[in-house]
């Protein structure tokens, strides 16, 4: 049963452990052109996800518009269903 500190690899059965392969990471700083890379592609992301956030609100009178009429409209088939 593996834990969360250790990690069985399928294809040698090798066991690896988390802290470990996190040393190593941590044992180089990163280069300037990784540095470079891990900015753009952040600032790439931030802008998708303001880009979403703002064209989410384009289409919103429309839906509460729909959503009023189909609210209407079951009131109104439940008044004529109760009504008979």
């Amino acid at each position: 049963m593996a834990s969360f500190s250790m990690l069985k690899s399928a294809e040698t059965g090798q066991v690896f452990s988390t802290a470990v392969s996190l040393m190593v990471f941590f044992l180089y700083p990163p280069t300037r052109k990784q540095l470079a890379v891990t900015a753009v592609v952040f600032s790439a992301g931030l802008s998708l996800i303001a880009f979403g956030i703002y064209h989410s609100s384009d289409n919103i009178a429309a839906q509460q518009s729909r959503v009023e009429a189909r609210k209407e409209f079951v009131k109104a088939r439940i008044r004529k269903i109760l009504d008979d």
